[in-house]
């Protein structure tokens, strides 16, 4: 789960903080690390509450809190995806354009 955790966004890590400035980003990565490590704990958490046997991925976890928060899960992953490839595109073209 800590490998899914961490993706694409860190290669632009430092171009961010050169972007925005070291004090705010400071701020905002001590911000989102900690939303990250109370999410894993919480997952983690979720995880440990399952039947031995089964499969512990996002899926799994999140529909043994909730069947439709499975589901969602599974979408938001998806949107992460198209997100991505919208970046990556992004990132490419605007090479070309100035």
């Amino acid at each position: 789960m800590v490998g899914s955790m961490m993706g694409a966004g860190m290669v632009t890590l430092p171009k961010a903080v050169e972007d925005s400035g070291y004090m705010v980003s400071e701020v905002l990565l001590g911000a989102i690390a900690s939303i990250s490590v109370f999410t894993l704990y919480q997952l983690v958490h979720c995880a440990t509450q399952l039947k031995p046997g089964v499969h512990k991925s996002y899926f799994e976890v999140c529909r043994a809190a909730s069947p439709l928060l499975g589901y969602a899960v599974e979408a938001l992953f998806f949107c992460r995806g198209v997100e991505l490839a919208f970046c990556t595109f992004l990132s490419r073209s605007s090479r070309y354009l100035g």
